[in-house]
């Protein structure tokens, strides 16, 4: 098993409510970085263990949609200028 012992980079981690909003709003873009990241990586190790034309068509979707997943969180952490943690 890939990810035994540890935790699934895609698991549901539990929100906590109590933290501020611009922590919040950071682990949300940290999430949805790591999940872009998890499509690009995927795409690579199935474009390198099949040529089968359907499994590349997939490779393609996974790496396109993952890029525009980039472009657009760095739009939003522009748009949202959350200040510098202070931890």
């Amino acid at each position: 098993m890939l990810y035994q012992g540890h935790r699934h980079p895609l698991e549901t981690v539990a929100v906590d409510n109590n933290e501020p909003p611009d922590d919040r709003i950071r682990g949300a873009l940290h999430a949805l970085s790591n999940m872009a990241s998890v499509s690009a990586s995927s795409a690579r190790l199935l474009a390198r263990k099949s040529d089968d034309p359907l499994v590349l068509q997939i490779t393609e979707g996974l790496e396109a949609s993952a890029e525009r997943a980039k472009k657009a969180l760095l739009d939003l952490e522009e748009l949202l200028a959350l200040p510098d943690r202070s931890d």
